[in-house]
């Protein structure tokens, strides 16, 4: 036990971020997801009014994603965050995972000597550093032979004791590459028993995706670093191909002869999902999945850059449901949502590859229109696009009928820049309300 409490001897404080994300608890959600992944965290503080600070998570924002019936652009107080647990930063690494085990969460604030939180560790942070501990241990004991056996002994007693209780997969090869040893968390991870890939080359897990080529660097940099880490694709026992992030440890007699390989990895599908759903979060509308204010935009100034490089023309259409706000007063916001997700259908369907669509916001579409000889033909899909917004919805048994205020503005011909095309488009759909809705204004038309 002296020499397991001897392993956790770091502090907390040593291990953990000293430059978390704070937000205050009145910035948005959006806001707050989109800076955790650009950051490239997995938690945020988040600092309340009353001096109280809470916590936001990975697993808090994919449950919040699936959940959130009125978007997420509520601010921060509106969702029951928890309040972070903080302790002294000087405990022990040891004493830190007895706080992560007793209260069952993977995320601690660490205080200052004058108690203040400065800093955010996780049980990741712990994990890593005790595996970086113990294949330094690894590689000291197999190096210094002067040690006694029976100390030897305890040492790899530990090691083991550490390997087979960590949540990441670690195997050990020897020098030619064959398999010595896996951990319970390898068989999880892979789904092979250790009786079955011992003996064996590491390559049984290979998915196909990376050529020899991938291969030959990573073993050129063993043989010259030592080491080697990156992310790789392998494949468990199923044939299920998965992402996980490899770091292999070249291990050394005293002459410097390589006599192991250790490797520790683990699974990155959910960080992989993750990532994918605040992506998408980020881009695309929650309701009707169509891109989002951001990435309309982009598309946009791509539209521009191409037509100018091709000298073509672009059509920028904005769209207003006329008398929408009605819809959610009598059937709720939940049925209004249904309405919006089918006017985002049929504007889809009927535009084809011919453009793209967007939901800046609210009741309004936006439409971008490239591949046009001549704005001539806008009239006729323009007609299309009335018709199909005023086919009938049926909510909760009843029938109803839309209408759209919408207004069209051209590059080159009325603007040369996105955000004086938008101002156009906009000042056009203006003039379509003021003409008494259900209608559409071309920009030049006197709007």
């Amino acid at each position: 036990m002296v020499l397991e409490h001897d392993l956790f001897m770091r502090s907390i404080y040593d291990v953990c971020n000293l430059n978390p994300l704070r937000f205050p608890d009145s910035c948005s959600l959006r806001y707050a997801i989109e800076r955790i992944r650009t950051a490239g965290h997995t938690a945020a503080m988040i600092e309340t009014v009353d001096g109280d600070i809470k916590i936001i998570t990975e697993t808090d924002v994919i449950h919040l994603i699936a959940n959130a019936h009125d978007g997420i652009d509520q601010p921060l107080y509106e969702y029951p965050f928890k309040k972070l647990i903080s302790v002294p930063g000087n405990i022990s690494l040891f004493n830190a995972r007895r706080h992560f085990r007793k209260h069952g969460f993977r995320h601690l604030g660490v205080m200052n000597d004058a108690k203040k939180v400065v800093g955010l560790a996780s049980y990741s942070d712990i994990l890593r550093n005790v595996e970086l501990d113990y294949i330094f241990r690894l590689r000291e004991l197999l190096n210094d032979r002067s040690h006694h056996l029976n100390e030897t002994r305890n040492h790899l007693r530990i090691i083991e004791k550490v390997i087979d209780s960590s949540m990441e997969g670690i195997v050990i090869c020897n020098a030619e590459g064959k398999i010595q040893s896996v951990n319970p968390a390898f068989t999880q991870i892979t789904g092979y028993q250790d009786w079955e890939v011992i003996g064996s080359n590491p390559n049984i897990l290979s998915s196909g995706r990376h050529d020899k080529d991938f291969y030959a660097r990573m073993w050129e940099q063993l043989r010259l670093k030592g080491r080697w880490q990156g992310e790789i694709w392998n494949r468990n026992k199923d044939g299920r191909v998965y992402p996980e992030w490899l770091s292999i440890t070249a291990i050394e007699n005293e002459v410097g002869e390589v006599i192991q390989y250790a490797a520790i990895f683990h699974d990155l599908t959910e960080i992989k999902r993750s990532e994918a759903r605040i992506n998408k979060m980020s881009y695309f509308d929650d309701v009707t999945h169509l891109a989002n204010r951001r990435l309309f935009i982009d598309r946009l100034h791509t539209a521009l850059r191409y037509a100018k490089e091709q000298e073509g023309i672009v059509s920028l259409i904005n769209l207003d449901l006329d008398w929408f706000k009605t819809i959610n007063d009598r059937f709720g916001q939940s049925e209004g949502d249904l309405v919006l997700k089918e006017m985002a259908r049929r504007i889809e369907d009927i535009l084809g590859d011919a453009g793209s669509a967007a939901r800046p916001g609210g009741d309004e579409f936006s439409i971008i229109m490239t591949g046009l000889e001549t704005p001539d033909q806008l009239p006729i899909f323009l007609d299309r696009l009335t018709k199909v917004i005023s086919a009938p919805v049926l909510i909760q048994d009843t029938e109803i009928r839309l209408t759209a205020s919408i207004g069209i503005a051209m590059y080159p011909r009325d603007a040369a820049s996105a955000e004086d095309l938008l101002r156009c488009a906009d000042a056009a759909m203006l003039e379509a309300k003021h003409l008494g809705r259900n209608s559409y204004s071309f920009f030049f038309d006197g709007a």
